[in-house]
């Protein structure tokens, strides 16, 4: 049995103090040691337990009988974890607003080159519906382009869908397509309608 003032045998620094005596085989620890080994309850009965090094058996205490220099120590240690813990969740919470302020403005370019893209689908099915289907002109209006607007698109088209083509090729293609552009704006003959 360990009493005050006696070399604690856990750690061999420090001296024992009797408030840290086990309940059931009256053996006594540092309070160094004591700190160590206490956990918070938070039950009504009691406030904090341990198990005791000797026996095994679980101490419950209220903090009442617990020294302060104990208790001091106590939360010291704690509050010196939690802010390391707080630390490492600022740190991690800076790097996910770090991300989504990128993915924010991830979604705004691709937003914007969706938008451009529609535009582009819809002029380039303009064209095709113009050339391809050359057909009496509809009831809705037929947005004509300018030869500028056409030559973008149409080279922007042949571009990415032959990589090894040439830029005079390019040209001589959109040049053919055009004047097939042009002719079908050009109203159908009566004698063609008829047949």
């Amino acid at each position: 049995m360990n009493n005050e003032g006696c070399e604690c045998v856990i750690c061999l620094d420090n001296t024992v103090n009797k408030n840290n005596n086990c309940n059931v085989c009256n053996n006594g620890i540092c309070n160094n040691c004591y700190v160590k080994m206490i956990e918070r309850t938070f039950d009504i009965t009691n406030d904090i337990s341990y198990n005791c090094p000797f026996c095994k058996k679980e101490n419950l205490k209220k903090w009442d009988t617990i020294d302060n220099n104990i208790i001091v120590e106590y939360f010291s240690i704690n509050e010196y974890k939690y802010q390391i813990q707080i630390r490492k969740l600022k740190e991690l919470l800076y790097d996910k607003e770090h991300q989504m302020a990128k993915l924010k403005k991830t979604i705004k370019n691709k937003t914007t080159v969706i938008e451009e893209q529609k535009v582009l689908i819809f002029n380039q099915n303009n064209i095709i519906n113009n050339i391809l289907l050359n057909l009496p002109k509809p009831d809705e209006p037929i947005i004509k382009l300018k030869y500028q607007e056409f030559y973008k698109i149409t080279y922007k088209s042949l571009k990415e869908t032959e990589t090894s083509l040439l830029p005079q090729d390019a040209m001589k293609r959109i040049s053919i397509l055009w004047k097939e552009y042009k002719k079908s704006f050009e109203e159908i003959p009566q004698s063609l309608q008829e047949t």
